[in-house]
């Protein structure tokens, strides 16, 4: 019994072993390298053409062995972060000798110029490509030699055999060959063929392990090449801003401004429409002012007992037949309901409907202020200076590296080039209501926008396709086409003319002297509470309110104090300020939202791309995919 126990443990542990053998042998025996997608290097061979401008003509004739289960093909880097350019790159298979078409194309990243070659067709086996570029060291670090990786240390696969050929200009004196990570030279395998040809023989070299041979010439004999491709784009911009300066005289010529003194509001208008012409803007605190605006109409009174929460008393049941429907709009929803009183604080949170309403009825009575073909030409060249940004690189990389390199992020430069649009129009509506201090800060600010878009352009735009200077140079251009663009629109005749008033209007509460404003006074002794609104709107109440001092200014008629706390002036302009502040809070503020809570997700982590990079220029290697 006990031996018959033994052998039937004996078989259930057998059992269990070849289990585990079924599973542990096959996965110690598994390649290292990634099976779906290894691949071998059966030969690599490559022939150099050095030229004294530090351009080199690279043929490379590879044979690869794809061992893989789900081979498409592979990836060749070549990689730039030396400031390196690559030129007119192009893939072939060679089948028989015969070179035949091959899909691939090219894309970009930061440091590398990446070559994706094959299809979904591809299976197990050997297939030949000849790899052709011009390959461009333009920031050397040596004025009298060349660093080249002749075979990359960036391949992923082994290469078992590699045959190169340096053919060099007049001038070289002499080399010195590094063979994977050694720092001692291998000269006795760079063979010379003639004066100016020489060879390379190399067997079995690992993953990541390539040559680099460092090349070294006579004084003088070594040039750069200045690539004028992406400076002909900036050459472009320029002459479309020739073009906008032409479009901008000849077509929309400036229409000047000559304003004549205004004692009083032009055309009858009130302080909101101001707001909108003076500028092409209505700001909820500019609709407030219509309160003030009716009291010194005798429309209603105000009781500023509690300057932060004033009492509105409506005086005319109605508004005169004449007014216009955004100041009955807005009066019939103050005293909605039949009510004759409303406090301030009774309107926090309800109003804000009301005030836009006014806003958009403001904006559509005065409509068309400017021409509509002015508009439409500054629009087209906002257009075409972000196409300039867009279109350079794109151009420049298929002209230069390769036609099917279409690098169609470029077209997000758009966008900014909107936004400095955007800020420069508003600049211009409102330079005739802006101080100098302020003009010149938002000058400053849009300038620096466009610096920091710039750098932005210059950081995410991948620096194989243009270098740091045309980068620079192409958004400088377009910027300056985007801002210079908003001068081409014109105003209307009808609102040059009602502008030209507001200005005159504007100018007479600037320049006013207080011998003038001291008759004025005495014939309207209200003067200044009935200019009050409209030089808070065109933003000089500060002074117009220092030019008051020291006159004898009496209380408004419409002021209800039962305190008597304003008789002096100083003291009521301090409590109107406040309380237009609180009807300018509480008027347009909205309803508070609910509180919600946030929930954020966990970081997720990405891959890198990373190798050994050999000590010279050039170089890269293959990868599987």
């Amino acid at each position: 019994m006990r031996v018959k126990k033994m052998a039937a443990t004996a078989i259930i542990f057998s059992i269990l072993l070849a289990v585990l053998a079924a599973f542990i042998i096959p996965a110690a025996t598994k390649p290292a390298y990634a099976a779906p997608y290894s691949m071998e290097i059966s030969s690599f061979n490559a022939t150099y053409d050095v030229h004294s401008d530090r351009t080199i003509d690279v043929e490379e004739i590879v044979t690869i062995n794809y061992t893989g289960t789900q081979n498409t093909g592979f990836y060749r880097d070549l990689p730039v972060n030396a400031g390196d350019r690559v030129y007119s790159v192009d893939v072939k298979e060679l089948n028989n000798g015969v070179e035949e078409n091959v899909d691939y194309s090219v894309k970009l990243e930061d440091e590398l110029v990446i070559l994706d070659v094959g299809d979904s067709s591809l299976k197990r086996g050997e297939r030949t490509y000849a790899i052709r570029y011009v390959f461009a060291i333009t920031q050397p670090a040596d004025d009298n030699a060349i660093y080249l990786n002749i075979v990359g240390f960036g391949s992923e696969a082994p290469i078992h055999e590699s045959n190169i050929t340096v053919n060099l200009p007049d001038g070289f004196e002499g080399a010195n060959l590094y063979v994977g990570d050694s720092s001692t030279p291998s000269n006795d395998l760079w063979t010379k063929v003639d004066d100016n040809t020489y060879t390379v023989s190399l067997s079995s070299l690992s993953a990541f392990e390539g040559a680099t041979v460092d090349l070294f010439f006579a004084e003088g004999v070594l040039t750069t090449r200045f690539d004028i491709t992406p400076y002909i784009m900036v050459i472009a911009g320029c002459a479309l801003l020739a073009v906008l300066a032409a479009v901008k005289f000849l077509i929309f010529p400036k229409k000047i401004l000559s304003p004549v003194v205004m004692f009083e509001a032009p055309r009858g208008m009130d302080p909101v429409e101001i707001s909108k012409l003076i500028d092409n803007k209505v700001e909820s605190a500019d609709v407030t002012t219509l309160i003030y605006y009716w009291a010194s109409k005798g429309y209603i009174k105000i009781d500023l007992s509690d300057e932060k929460d004033p009492l509105l008393i409506r005086i005319n049941t109605e508004l005169p037949a004449d007014t216009p429907k955004h100041q009955l709009v807005m009066y019939n929803a103050l005293f909605a309901r039949g009510r004759d009183m409303v406090k301030l604080s009774s309107l926090e949170g309800s109003f804000y409907n009301t005030i836009e309403r006014v806003r958009k009825l403001v904006n559509e009575r005065h409509t068309g202020l400017y021409t509509k073909k002015s508009v439409c030409a500054s629009l087209i060249f906002t257009l075409l200076g972000g196409l300039l940004m867009a279109l350079a690189p794109i151009i420049t990389g298929m002209v230069t590296i390769n036609a099917s390199l279409f690098y169609y992020p470029a077209f997000l430069a758009i966008v900014p080039a909107f936004i400095i649009y955007g800020l420069t129009e508003t600049y211009a509506y409102a330079v005739h209501k802006l101080k100098s201090g302020m003009k010149a800060l938002m000058i400053g600010g849009i300038i620096l926008l466009a610096a920091l878009f710039t750098a932005a352009y210059v950081w995410l735009l991948p620096s194989p396709i243009m270098e740091l200077a045309p980068k620079i140079l192409v958004c400088a251009v377009a910027y300056i086409i985007v801002m210079a663009s908003v001068t081409i629109i014109s105003r209307t005749d009808e609102y040059n003319r009602t502008l030209n008033e507001i200005i005159g209007f504007r100018n007479f509460i600037m320049s006013a002297e207080k011998d003038r404003l001291e008759t004025m006074l005495n014939e309207d002794p209200e003067l200044y509470y009935k200019i009050l609104p409209y030089a808070q709107v065109m933003g000089v109440s500060d002074i117009w309110e220092e030019k008051f001092k020291g006159l004898t200014v009496q209380p408004p008629e419409w002021l209800i104090d039962g305190a008597g706390a304003y008789v002096n002036f100083v003291v009521l302009n301090s409590a109107l300020r406040t309380s237009a502040a609180m009807m300018t809070t509480r008027m347009v503020a909205r309803p508070s939202a609910p509180s919600s809570r946030s929930y954020s997700g966990g970081n997720r982590g990405g891959g890198s791309f990373g190798g050994r990079g050999g000590r010279g220029h050039g170089g890269g290697g293959f990868r599987g995919r």
